[in-house]
This record gives structure tokens, sequence and C-alpha cells, in this order.
């Protein structure tokens, strides 16, 4: 209870006294709370993290939070009286003044992000919410509470740098790249897949930018790698081009999608292809000895490959271009300086001695092989080395890559090689022979002179006549020599056989 008292005077004498009794039970329940919500709070500010400020309306501080000191190096009783506007960047404090102002003409909270400079000389990057103090509809100031964001704005800008990166290389990856829902329909594409399916697929359905049978494949994988939160890989094949799909599970606006990687191997493929190809015909050009043989096995290999539709190799004989092997396709003899006769492309790339690769459609319009036989283009390589000409001639539908051409054009001249070495091989096969019979027919000369010279020599023992002997002894003495020399070519005829073979 509460008690106030006062005398009670009569004639100037106190005679007595009157009170007022009251319950302030109530009362002294409001101040218990009231304390202790001061202290509850004076607790908070005093052990916030973030720096709380009071300030008038010109913006000098009145009170400052003791996590002013951890956080820019300042005792909160130095900053206390000076402006709050002192230590903010000078690029930085205009937009803080208006945002401050603004807050207390509107009396409505205020957000400024701004720099602020530490005690140290280092600039951090600080948050300032403004709310406006109002007693008695006069506004008295503000409370302002200022967090350090420099980890959130580097985050940010790493977030930033992270997600232009990522955009230059989605705008500029050579694979097709794009973004679908959990629907499978296309949120974003990048240029190379547009250019790949001929149109921006955004908003449309997995199922109206591919095939049927590929599209259930790649809806499938899109379902998976939401689902099971994994890349799922995928190889499969639209018409004669082959992929590599990748199905990357990410997440945006909160809300699931699909990145979908497609890159074409059909180049590789092709390439690889090749390769192998051109390994088998390595194995026949060390082991073939016949080079017609060597050009009809290389035509079957080549043959082999699906990229050519037809093969056909002729060697360079006098005038004409002679077909040694062909398989799709057939030619027959082509006059090397006759142009009104197919094939020009053969001819040029002989007489150019560089691989020619034409159109049918704008080059071989008015070529009668044209009207026989479908393809797109229509590739001569030239086979040429010292005495050895001819060419391989290829149709195909699809435009080989600059690899390929290299890689085939390298081979035509390693045939090229082979078949001179292969000519080389006849032609010292034939001067064997032809030195086996030389060597032959020397023996036998020399036998055919030495016997007759026998005879001759024991008549010269028992000859008489002094002229007729000594005529005699001179012409064996020819004969001898001429044995002597026939003996001598058959040494070095020997000798250069043995050298050569």
């Amino acid at each position: 209870m509460e008690v106030t008292l006062w005398p009670v005077y009569d004639n100037n004498k106190v005679v007595g006294a009157e009170g007022i009794l009251r319950d302030v039970t109530e009362k002294k329940i409001m101040l218990e709370e009231l304390r202790k919500s001061e202290a509850k709070y004076r607790l908070i500010v005093e052990n916030s993290r973030d720096i709380i400020v009071t300030v008038d309306t010109k913006g000098k501080r009145t009170y400052v939070s003791p996590a002013v000191e951890k956080i820019l190096g300042y005792k909160a009783e130095d900053l206390i009286g000076k402006s709050v506007f002192e230590f903010v960047h000078p690029d930085d404090v205009e937009d803080v003044k208006n945002t401050f102002f603004t807050c207390l003409k509107e009396r409505k909270p205020g957000v400024a992000r701004h720099r602020y400079l530490r005690k140290d000389g280092k600039w951090i990057w600080m948050e300032s919410i403004g709310s406006p103090v109002v007693i008695n509809n006069v506004v008295q100031g503000a409370v302002i509470v200022v967090r350090d964001i420099t980890e959130r704005i580097e985050m940010d800008r790493k977030i930033r740098e992270s997600e232009e990166k990522f955009r230059k290389i989605f705008e500029n990856s050579p694979s097709s790249v794009a973004i679908v829902d959990e629907n499978a329909v296309f949120v974003d594409a990048n240029p190379t897949f547009v250019k790949d399916v001929g149109y921006n697929p955004v908003g449309k359905e997995v199922h109206n930018v591919f095939p049927a049978d590929v599209a259930e494949k790649r809806v499938e994988c899109i379902k998976q790698a939401i689902l099971n939160n994994s890349i799922i890989t995928l190889e499969d094949r639209i018409g004669n081009r082959y992929f590599l799909s990748h199905f990357v599970p990410i997440e945006l606006h909160n809300k699931k999608h699909c990145v979908v990687i497609i890159r074409d191997l059909t180049d590789l493929i092709r390439l690889n292809r090749l390769l192998n190809a051109v390994n088998s015909i390595n194995k026949l050009i060390l082991h073939t000895l016949d080079k017609n043989e060597l050009l009809r096995r290389v035509c079957i290999e080549l043959a082999t490959l699906e990229d050519y539709l037809s093969v056909w190799i002729g060697l360079a004989k006098r005038k004409y271009i002679h077909e040694i092997a062909s398989i799709g396709i057939k030619i027959g003899k082509i006059e090397i300086d006759d142009d009104s006769q197919p094939c020009k492309v053969v001819r040029s790339a002989l007489n150019l001695k560089k691989h020619l690769i034409v159109r049918r459609d704008q080059n071989c319009a008015d070529c009668p092989l044209a009207k026989h036989y479908k393809y797109e283009f229509c590739i001569a390589f030239p086979m040429i080395y010292e005495d050895v000409e001819g060419v391989i001639l290829l149709y195909s539908d699809v435009l080989p890559t600059q690899r390929e051409i290299e890689i085939l054009q390298t081979l035509a001249n390693d045939i090229a090689f082979a078949i001179e070495a292969i000519n080389l091989n006849e032609v010292k096969r034939r001067a064997y022979e032809q030195i086996e019979k030389n060597i032959e027919q020397f023996a036998y000369l020399a036998d055919r002179i030495r016997n007759p010279l026998a005879v001759i020599s024991g008549y010269l023992e028992v000859a008489e006549v002094k002229d007729v002997k000594e005529n005699l002894a001179n012409q064996i003495e020819r004969i001898v020599k001429i044995l002597d020399e026939l003996d001598e070519e058959w040494i070095k005829t020997e000798r250069l056989r043995r050298r050569i073979f």
C-alpha cells in the first residue's frame, strides 16, 4: 500500500492528520516490469552484434552501443555527440543523408548500404536501418541499427561473377546447352542449341523439339536426374548424327530444373572409323606386293565406312587415268586432256595436284555420273609420288572435316609411295632376271671359247713352222685376254646382283 499524510491545524496548532491510503500493488508490478524490460532491452542492445545508435534530428549521436568498438574499432563515448555521417565514404554520403532525412520526414523506416571507415583505416560495407522516434506526434530523432555486411557484399560479388562466368560459358559453349523445368519445358537455350535445332525452343516441350523416340529417352533422363538429384548420361542418335548428352539437376528460383548438355560426337566417331581404316590400309601397304591388289583392298576398306557412298581409284598411264578398283560407281578410263568426258573433278585434282571437294548440285550438274549416282559431295585426292600418278574419288553425303581431309590426303600420298616401291621392286626383279641371264651367257661364252682354245694350244705345241707358231700364240693370247675380260665382267655382275638383292 502507499500512504500519503498531511497535518490538520486548529488555531495554528496541529490537532491531527489526514491521509490517503492507496493500493499501489499494480503500479509496483508495472514499475518492476518496466525495470525488468529496460534491463532486458539494455542487455540486448549492449550485447547485440549489430551497432545500435540513437541520433537527434540533425544526425548527431546520442547513444552508441558497445558493439561499435568490436566492429569499427572506435569507443562508444568517442562517437557520442558527433555526426553519424562523419566516417561515411565520400561517394556514399549523399545517398545516406537523403535516406536519413527522408526517413524523418516521411516517418518511415529507411535502409542505406554504404562504406564506412574503420579506425584502422580500412573501408568496410555497412547496412544502416533507421526508424524514426516520434513522441507526442513530434519526431525526436531516430534509432539506427548498423551491421557489417562486408562478407555478404563479397559473397554477392562472387555470386554475380559466378553467374556471369556461367552465362559466358553458357552463351559461348560449342556444345548445345539448355535448361528445362521439371515438366521438360525449355526455359533457356544457348546460341549453339538454337542453331542446331533451327529455332529458339524456349516455352516448348522436349517432345516438340526432338524426334519422338529421342525425345522419350531424353525426357526420362530429365525426370531421373531431377528425382534422384544425380547426373545422367545418354548416348543416342538422330539420323546419321551421334550425340552424347548430360542431364544435370539444378535449382532455380526455388524450383527444380535440369541443365541439358548435348555434344555432337559425329565428327569424332567418323574420325575414329577413318583412323581404324587407315591403320588397316597401312598394314596392307606393308604386306601387299601387287599394286592392283593393294588398290582393290584399299577400295574395300574405304567403302566399309558409312560416310562414303562410292569409292573409285585410278592410275594414270600415258593419256588416260585407268580405273583399277571401284565400289558403287563405274567410270572406266578417263582421258586426261578431254574435259568433255567425266570426270572433271578427277582430272582437275590430278592436274592441280591438290584435293578437290565439289557439290553435286553446283559443279556436277552437267556430269552424266550425277544422273546415275546419288551423293552430295564429290571428293578427289591425287596420288602422286615420283613417276606414280593417280586419284582416289569418293562420293559422300557428308562434308568431311579439315582433319579428315588431311588424313585422306596423307593416305593418298602413302599409297602413291607404296605403288612406287612396288614398281621399284618389279624393276629390281626384272633386273635380277636379266643379270641371271647375263651370268649364264658369260659362262656359256667362256666355255665355248675355252674348249677350242685348248685344242689350239695342243696343236701349237707340236707345230713346226715358226711363223705359224708365233701367229697362233698371238691369237691364243688375245683369246685369253678376252676370257679374262669375260671373267671380270662375270665377277662384277655377280657383285651387282648381291648388292641389289
